[in-house]
């Protein structure tokens, strides 16, 4: 509910914004101020909402391709100029806790998802936009203890889903990114 908001007042924002920049041909946005089209991203994840069987908080790496699929938006009637695309990468997570004295256990669990999103980009100069995006991702995760013969329990797999909002800022030959998500707090960059 709460990242749901954020896109709400995310897009209020955007129809309140700046002077509408022009649009920009899908052919010419690559690597260019007011586009991500062709441009790819690297994070750096935190999960701080629970984890799983209570492991709390976890860590990874994520990266993604952008490519804008209506370069020229849907709102023609606003200051800000918006475009739609498309997001696919990889994540990978880590969360890892112990039991202390008498049992001196400690359990990891690993995860890769490969991921497909939609970003709806909003943006207020050519440099500075927000956006909020749906990442749709197949979860395949392992666990491991240092205990030989430990029990521990099976993989994990399955689709899930992700609901974020975020910012992107453009300098003059990188982004940076930051996303809140339903899952995952990201910090990035686009070249």
């Amino acid at each position: 509910m709460r990242t749901i908001t954020l896109a709400l007042v995310f897009g209020a924002l955007a129809l309140a914004g700046p002077a509408r920049a022009a649009p920009v041909s899908r052919a010419s946005t690559a690597s260019v101020p007011g586009s991500m089209d062709g441009e790819a991203s690297i994070f750096g994840l935190m999960t701080p909402y629970g984890g799983y069987a209570g492991a709390g908080t976890g860590v990874g790496v994520g990266a993604r391709y952008q490519m804008t699929l209506v370069p020229e938006g849907i709102l023609h009637a606003t200051r800000v100029r918006d475009d739609i695309g498309l997001e696919f990468g990889l994540d990978w997570s880590h969360y890892s806790w112990s039991q202390g004295v008498p049992f001196n256990v400690s359990w990891s669990y690993n995860e890769i998802a490969p991921v497909l999103g939609g970003v709806w980009n909003f943006w207020f100069n050519d440099r500075l936009a927000i956006y909020p995006k749906v990442d749709l991702f197949y979860r395949i995760g392992w666990w491991s203890s240092n205990v030989a013969g430990a029990q521990t329990p099976g993989g994990y797999g399955g689709f899930d889903a992700q609901f974020a909002a975020g910012i992107v800022y453009k300098l003059d030959k990188v982004a940076l990114r930051a996303e809140v998500g339903s899952y995952s707090l990201r910090l990035g960059v686009g070249f």
